[in-house]
């Protein structure tokens, strides 16, 4: 049975062969299968040179998706990505994760101070409090819903600058 099937991302392994490379960023895909040297497989690199390498050469780069699919966020990985490097891959693709589905499910808690006005409802130098994601200026506020991040009371707001303020 094959190592790798076409279309797995691969890369060369730097415990095998020093001289070995591909060109470019280093990685490439899997675009065909030697029937007749089942250890030889045809790999595109990501700068578009195809090169003969054999299997022993190869190491699967694995790959994650992270999507959002019905309101719910998935992430996936391919079936041979501990093999690469287990704890490191696992514990960035889980910090990713958990960054990704706080930002996206918390609404926005900061402080944020007015840079610039075009408008009587911000003082430039003021500090405004976002709480569960509403702006409020003196006693009123300002947005209909829930800002996640200042990168969308930022986009809302389009006649005042705001910076957030960190502890």
């Amino acid at each position: 049975m094959s190592k790798f099937k076409i279309g797995d991302r691969v890369a060369i392994n730097p415990n095998q062969n020093e001289y070995a490379s591909l060109e470019g960023s280093g990685t490439g895909r899997i675009i065909n299968h030697s029937k007749s040297l089942p250890h030889l497989y045809l790999v595109l690199s990501d700068n578009g040179e195809e090169y003969s390498i054999s299997e022993n050469l190869l190491i699967k780069v694995p790959e994650i998706t992270i999507y959002q699919y019905k309101g719910t966020v998935v992430a996936t990985c391919d079936d041979d990505c501990a093999t690469v490097d287990n704890m490191d891959f696992y514990k960035g693709a889980k910090t990713a994760l958990n960054k990704l589905v706080t930002e996206m499910t918390q609404p926005y808690n900061a402080q944020v101070v007015c840079i610039e006005s075009d408008d009587c409802l911000f003082k430039v130098g003021k500090v405004y409090q976002v709480e569960n994601g509403f702006l409020k200026s003196d006693h009123l506020i300002i947005n209909k819903a829930a800002y996640r991040n200042f990168k969308a009371l930022e986009s809302d707001i389009t006649t005042a600058k705001f910076v957030q303020l960190v502890d």
